[in-house]
């Protein structure tokens, strides 16, 4: 799995990878995603992506903290909440999955 905060990413893959995994966050104009692949290696293949990814690690944490801070948001809505029916980059969750 590969985290991308903003402009930075996470996970223990080949850059290749990491690289696929900001450009699908920039194209779907979201600051939070997690992109899982088949593999580490850089000929792994897609197999789903997610908008609310386990942000429990400390770094991905604190980026995830980072961005909040940098973008000026005094809150955090959470899916299911009336502020996730809004539109916004934070807001909202979906999952999908390659056949």
């Amino acid at each position: 799995m590969v985290t991308v905060v903003g402009n930075r990413s996470f996970g223990q893959v080949d850059a290749v990878l990491t690289e696929r995994a900001s450009k699908l966050a920039l194209a779907l104009e979201v600051d939070l995603l997690g992109v899982k692949f088949s593999g580490s290696g850089p000929d792994a293949f897609f197999e789903g992506v997610t908008t609310t990814p386990e942000v429990d690690a400390p770094e991905i944490a604190d980026a995830v903290l980072d961005r909040l801070q940098a973008s000026g948001e005094t809150r955090v809505s959470f899916p299911g909440s009336a502020a996730a029916q809004s539109p916004g980059r934070w807001a909202g969750q979906s999952t999908i999955h390659s056949r």
